[in-house]
């Protein structure tokens, strides 16, 4: 954001939108920080995994790498930072706007908040597509186990 731009036209909302505004911007700034805490925590236990699969990995051999599931854990956790990143800034923009009554501000929270949908839809769409393949690829394994076992 450009702090240097002064405010082109004072702020055209009603007092009572203003105040929804501000009720969302608290619990924007409540869920991104929670959201924050929650993807510490992913972080620290990514690294837990991956410092524990790599000091037990040659002790303990499990089907499934505790260095991978650490990397993965480490993916997303790096995956969900975006959108609450996103939700925070529309809250402080909201703050903002909330104390000098600036449109500019409200675009720009408006801004980030379009970023969160977004970033959430085109989500969405990717983990739904991976679930069509899955489910693709489980009726087709289950179908050729069927067809091995006529046989």
């Amino acid at each position: 954001m450009n702090e240097n731009v002064a405010p082109s036209t004072p702020l055209i909302l009603s007092e009572n939108s203003i105040s929804y505004l501000n009720t969302t911007r608290k619990w924007a700034k409540f869920l991104s920080i929670l959201g924050f805490v929650f993807t510490g925590l992913f972080l620290l236990i990514a690294i837990g995994l991956i410092f524990g699969g790599l000091f037990v990995g040659s002790i303990d051999e499990s089907p499934f790498p505790l260095v991978l599931l650490g990397l993965i854990y480490f993916v997303m956790s790096g995956v969900y930072l975006i959108p609450i990143w996103y939700l925070f800034k529309f809250s402080k923009n909201l703050e903002k706007m909330y104390l000098y009554r600036d449109n500019f501000l409200v675009e720009e929270a408006f801004r980030y908040q379009m970023a969160f949908y977004r970033f959430i839809g085109i989500f969405t769409i990717v983990i739904l597509a991976i679930y069509l393949v899955l489910i693709i690829i489980g009726l087709l394994a289950g179908f050729g186990y069927f067809m091995s076992q006529l046989s």
